[in-house]
């Protein structure tokens, strides 16, 4: 028999015992659809004669390696320093003939990601009535100056020496009313102002697409102006004069601007295409709005825990849920989540946390100090805390 027909007899005898086998991979513990807390146990259970590599992942992250490639995997999970939601575990096996196999549960863990978990605290040289960030700095309003700080050292690195009554971020300035005659443009590269538009008596403001709506008292401070400013040409192309009672809040969403008046259970609806106004009902007199990331609806915050906070469906202008449970006495003490997913707002000596999807404050975070504004950066990775001690406490997300 020729040297050519032997080697092909022993291919295929070598492929017929080729090993097509996978191992088997079971999850044992958790069971599928578990809801857990603490500290858990992850059980694995893998065989195969020819076991080459073997893991514990959660989700897509490799927690445990089988070095010794032994038939029981254990991995104790401590489920509490997970964000609140689905998690998804999975057992991998491959053996030598690189035959593949894996099982795979989902369950409920976590807790919302920002209790427990203060990584600093900086000092203002006033009270920070109001705060924004972004995933570089951070700028708190002190009255008369607006601080900035790093975010990589938590160090002051300049003061922009300005009266600040808002700041309002956009992608390349913030925007801050002066409370006196101007509303100053900050380039957020260089943290320096590069311009102004002069109005009078600029107080509180939001930005929409092209524009920055502008409340402005009169002098006694009791009516309300209200301006819309082309941000293209810096130009005021509309202005509603003494409209407005008392007022410290103002967001936009959906073509419209919204603004509670203090002491009275409305909300003023102000259409920015239409130019006219109307009024939602809301039983309670709103502190503070918040448009949705979706602009699907605002969140307003009363001075009672019920109804605590009104949602407000931004199509229709009515009132159609509330998160009861806690009172808001600040009109900067509201911000949401990059995903939308947790509302933050504040009370007496305490910051709550709601779930937007469930209405419900699922934690808090407990403070001896009176909270004065919330901020979230961009990115959502920290959150952070205006105290009425000249503080600011900067929380990370789980």
């Amino acid at each position: 028999m020729s040297s050519k027909y032997i080697l092909i007899i022993l291919a295929t005898l070598l492929f017929c015992h080729q090993d097509r086998s996978p191992p088997e991979v079971e999850i044992l513990s958790p069971p599928d659809g578990a809801v857990l807390s603490g500290t858990t146990e992850v059980r694995v259970v893998v065989r195969d004669e020819e076991l080459a590599i073997a893991d514990i992942t959660i989700d897509n992250q490799v927690v445990y390696t089988n070095d010794n490639l032994d038939t029981i995997m254990v991995y104790q999970w401590d489920t509490d320093q997970e964000i609140e939601g689905s998690h998804l575990v999975i057992g991998y096996a491959r053996d030598r003939s690189y035959n593949e196999a894996a099982d795979t549960v989902t369950i409920t863990c976590g807790k919302p990601p920002y209790p427990d978990s203060l990584v600093a605290t900086v000092s203002v040289t006033g009270i920070p009535e109001v705060l924004t960030a972004t995933d570089k700095h951070l700028y708190a309003a002190t009255g008369d100056k607006i601080e900035v700080f790093d975010l990589n050292d938590y160090q002051k690195i300049t003061t922009i020496d300005i009266p600040a009554t808002d700041l309002d971020l956009s992608s390349e300035y913030l925007y801050s009313p002066d409370g006196e005659k101007a509303i100053y443009r900050i380039d957020i590269n260089t943290n320096t102002v590069i311009g102004s538009i002069g109005v009078d008596c600029p107080y509180q403001g939001c930005l929409g697409d092209t524009c920055y709506y502008l409340l402005s008292p009169d002098p006694a401070g009791f009516r309300y102006s209200f301006y819309i400013i082309n941000l293209n040409n810096d130009s005021v192309v509309y202005n509603l004069k003494d409209t407005f009672g008392l007022t410290s809040a103002i967001t936009y969403a959906r073509t419209n601007v919204y603004i509670p008046e203090q002491g009275q259970p409305w909300i003023w609806v102000f259409d920015v295409e239409e130019f006219s106004t109307s009024t939602i009902g809301t039983s309670r007199s709103v502190m503070a709005v918040l448009s949705s990331n979706s602009e699907n609806e605002i969140y307003a915050a009363t001075s009672v825990d019920t109804p605590g906070i009104i949602i407000v469906s931004t199509e229709h202008n009515l009132v159609t849920d509330s998160i009861p449970g806690v009172s808001v006495e600040k009109s900067h003490t509201l911000a949401l989540t990059p995903d939308g997913k947790y509302l933050i707002t504040s009370g007496p000596n305490r910051v709550w946390i709601a779930n937007t999807l469930t209405r419900t404050f699922i934690d808090s975070i407990d403070s001896s100090i009176a909270p004065t504004s919330v901020a979230i950066s961009p990115s959502g990775d920290r959150l952070f805390v205006g105290s009425n001690n000249y503080s600011i406490y900067i929380y990370a997300k789980r």
